[in-house]
């Protein structure tokens, strides 16, 4: 069992859930169907960006032909997934936040 799930943010930067499924697993298979109806039910316009940890079944989900040429999803990393990872590899909290403070920095 496994909950494919998604976020927004709104105006006043705050973060809301967008869709979510219960499915069997995390497969390409499962991540495509819930894609589509992503697309179907909740925002049909062409050319998004989705934020991810850009495991590779999502990727491949996302560059199947089922998905990819027919509504131009496009994925980039989250600060938040990079900051994790980053801090599995070098354990310091501290450089952590800086990271996330970096990534989330409006100019």
């Amino acid at each position: 069992m496994c909950i494919n799930h998604y976020y927004s943010q709104d105006g006043n930067q705050n973060i809301f859930p967008l869709a979510f499924a219960i499915v069997e697993g995390e497969t390409k298979e499962a991540l495509i169907w819930f894609f589509q109806l992503l697309r179907a039910y909740v925002t049909p316009q062409s050319n998004l960006c989705m934020i991810t940890d850009r495991g590779t079944t999502i990727l491949s989900a996302l560059q199947s032909p089922e998905v990819a040429s027919e509504y131009g999803l496009t994925s980039v990393y989250c600060i938040r997934h990079i900051a994790s990872n980053f801090n599995k590899r070098f354990k310091n909290v501290d450089l952590k936040r800086k990271l996330i403070n970096m990534g989330t920095t409006s100019v």
